[in-house]
């Protein structure tokens, strides 16, 4: 039987992705998915797919954004851009705006912030708790020496920017390490994982859950401030006003996606690791209603803040 484990589907911008999390090919939910999908036709299989979905919140689905350098130098990139992202992701979700952290009143708001969090934080790690002073107190005496670095020790780990972020409603997209590169899923347009980042976390789920259900996902769209963290560096994404229509539309085309494949009309597919190659697919003679996105990214070579990718979560 066709592999619809490697579907995945995108929104009509191409900026948001759903696929499955990293399965086996005799998994009991993707043996129902194919049985289900397989006896239905083309033109109800967004709504069957929806059904199974809802019906089976145990079956869980990786959330993936692309990565926007829009806001790159919202967080300087000093070694604090960790904890500046957990003050912007703050201040944006409580006043609506941003705080201009190249300023020594700006800093010192958001050494006040950050002390407010460490204060009321009970889920972090004690060593995450020391990092963070040691970053507020150098983020208040930055102004003396300004081309000064925040030390490698003190600097935020992922695990700590979820404890820190729970009472703040916001979720952290990441690209992995490049040591586990070639253990994780790859979209087949981005085979360095430099463009597309996953869910790493989110402040209504335990750490360590990258996936989850369609409903939770629609709940993470609408409800929560979107973070992404590479090249080891943390910043905000842009408001996403349409993020939960972003997802709807995705899910959509994961679902006609699963249908032609189990009909063996040519769809793009995920990359798992053991087959980290892209595949080049031939355009079908049938009558397919969806208009699939380019595969190769295109490089905008006027972007300034473009720099080679080296470090995730």
């Amino acid at each position: 039987m066709p592999d619809i484990r490697k579907c995945f589907g995108w929104s009509k911008d191409d900026k948001t992705r759903l696929s499955f999390p990293q399965l086996t090919e005799n998994d009991p939910i993707i043996s129902m998915i194919r049985l289900k999908m397989s006896a239905i036709t083309r033109e109800v299989a967004t709504n069957v797919c929806t059904e199974i979905f809802l019906t089976n919140p145990h079956i869980l689905l990786k959330y993936w954004k692309k990565q926007d350098r829009s806001l790159y130098y919202l967080t300087p990139p000093d070694g604090a851009c960790g904890y500046y992202a957990l003050v912007q992701a703050h201040q944006r979700m409580t006043h609506g705006d941003t705080i201009h952290l190249n300023t020594c009143s700006g800093r010192q708001i958001a050494a006040d912030i950050l002390a407010n969090i460490a204060k009321d934080n009970t889920l972090s790690s004690a060593d995450g708790i020391v990092n963070m002073q040691h970053a507020i107190d150098w983020i208040r005496r930055r102004t003396q020496n300004p081309t000064e670095f925040l030390v490698d020790r003190y600097q935020l780990t992922g695990e700590d920017y979820y404890a820190f972020s729970k009472q703040n409603q916001n979720s952290l997209f990441g690209q992995p390490t490049h040591h586990s590169r070639v253990y994780s899923l790859c979209m087949p347009d981005d085979i360095h994982h430099s463009e597309w980042l996953s869910i790493f976390s989110t402040s209504s789920k335990l750490i360590g859950e990258t996936s989850f259900s369609m409903e939770d996902i629609y709940k993470i769209s609408s409800d929560t401030q979107f973070v992404q963290v590479a090249g080891s560096h943390y910043w905000l994404f842009p408001i996403l006003q349409s993020e939960t229509q972003n997802c709807k539309e995705a899910f959509d085309i994961l679902a006609i996606s699963i249908w032609d494949t189990l009909h063996y009309i040519e769809t793009p597919k995920i990359i798992y690791p053991s087959n980290n190659q892209i595949t080049y697919l031939k355009k079908s003679t049938k009558n397919i209603q969806i208009q699939f996105p380019k595969l190769i990214s295109q490089i905008e070579t006027n972007d300034q803040t473009k720099q080679t990718i080296t470090e995730g979560i």
